[in-house]
């Protein structure tokens, strides 16, 4: 998953994001521009109707006075499917006539 991210106040920002509650990673920044990217695995994901939530805090002194301004200007949200982590045992041999022969099938 990569957020982009643009801050419009003069603070210290912090974006935490979860895709389906699960968390998805967390960012701190100041200026105008930056990236978070983070990723949950596979299973947490569904066929379709994916939610993306995200938390916003800025640092700010006096939160009668001013508040942090921040916004999602683009999202990119990609599924890799996880390697196999098993593998499948057999063995290889050349074939010899000498082997038995398969009874036909029906």
């Amino acid at each position: 998953m990569a957020l982009r991210l643009v801050g419009f106040s003069p603070h210290t920002h912090t974006v935490q994001a979860r895709i389906n509650g699960v968390s998805a990673g967390s960012l701190t920044f100041e200026g105008r521009a930056c990236v978070l990217t983070g990723e949950v695995p596979g299973r947490a994901l569904l066929p379709r109707g994916n939610r993306l939530e995200l938390d916003y805090e800025a640092d700010v002194a006096d939160r009668r006075r001013s508040t942090g301004w921040s916004t999602s200007t683009t999202s990119n949200v990609g599924y890799r499917p996880e390697p196999v982590r098993t593998a499948a045992v057999f063995e290889l041999r050349p074939w010899s006539p000498a082997l038995p022969r398969r009874a036909p099938t029906t």
